[in-house]
């Protein structure tokens, strides 16, 4: 075919995760740097039809809020705005959640803030540097919402990626029905 079988993607992975560590334990080897080094990320997204039957300000103040989460993310057991109000660039957050059977606390900063579109989380911490996005927009009088999360597993992470993002897949498709759930009704979702 003419084309390289690996891409320089997979050789940049295979070069961090098999290579490098074996050439720095060697005698004299004080570093070893990876140049042009590219990594892999994992993304997930919610299924991009889906709606809310709420007007987008409305989905957005509660969602942007992210003391709301632990409401419909089953995942999180407490989620504290760690900044003063008002909710906007620079705000940061503070998440307890239990992921694969283990605790974490992690702590976020919010990068976009555009109200009633979107909104857009990094991770500050945690073992797996993280980014959540929202996009909503108007349709049909409720609002489609757009959600994404991308992780970027480092070391030994990497070989749990497919399933940091199975679990991860899974969150979501259980947290949607109870966001919609609460913003359609007002009623809370079924304890967990």
């Amino acid at each position: 075919t003419g084309r390289p079988y690996y891409d320089s993607l997979y050789l940049s992975n295979y070069t961090t995760i098999q290579l490098k560590d074996a050439i720095s334990r060697l005698e004299g080897v004080g570093d070893v740097l990876v140049m042009g080094q590219q990594d892999y990320s994992m993304r997930v997204w919610l299924d991009p039809e889906r709606g809310i039957d709420r007007p987008p300000e409305e989905v957005f103040a509660f969602v942007a809020d992210a003391r709301n989460r632990p409401l419909w993310d089953e995942g999180v057991e407490t989620e504290e705005l760690t900044s003063p109000e008002p909710i906007g660039v620079g705000s940061t957050v503070r998440t307890g959640l239990r992921s694969l059977g283990r605790d974490y606390v992690l702590t976020w900063a919010i990068v976009e803030h555009d109200p009633p579109s979107r909104q857009t989380i990094e991770s500050t911490s945690g073992p797996v540097a993280t980014t959540l996005a929202y996009q909503l927009s108007a349709q049909d009088g409720g609002t489609l919402v757009e959600f994404s999360v991308t992780g970027r597993p480092t070391s030994l992470l990497r070989l749990l990626q497919p399933l940091i993002a199975r679990n991860t897949q899974k969150n979501l498709d259980r947290g949607f029905p109870r966001l919609k759930q609460v913003l359609e009704t007002g009623a809370a979702p079924e304890p967990r």
